[in-house]
């Protein structure tokens, strides 16, 4: 999602957590769309380990869940 600031200028902004990509180190493009480096991480962990048991309760995950 891109936002526009106060300048019109658009802003980058995670897709997934709605970080503002000046407030990350890494933030990753494609069509559209963005991702931030803690998204990226947490998508990661739920590839290798899977969902967290506490997070199948059908809740979205967000990169603070995984305690880093």
């Amino acid at each position: 999602m891109t936002v526009r600031s106060p300048r019109h200028r658009p802003r980058r902004q995670c897709s997934f957590c709605h970080t503002y990509a000046d407030e990350q180190r890494v933030v990753i493009s494609g069509p559209s769309v963005f991702i931030c480096e803690d998204c990226v991480w947490a998508a990661a962990y739920i590839l290798a380990e899977g969902v967290p048991p506490e997070r199948l309760d059908g809740r979205p995950m967000i990169p603070g869940d995984l305690g880093g």
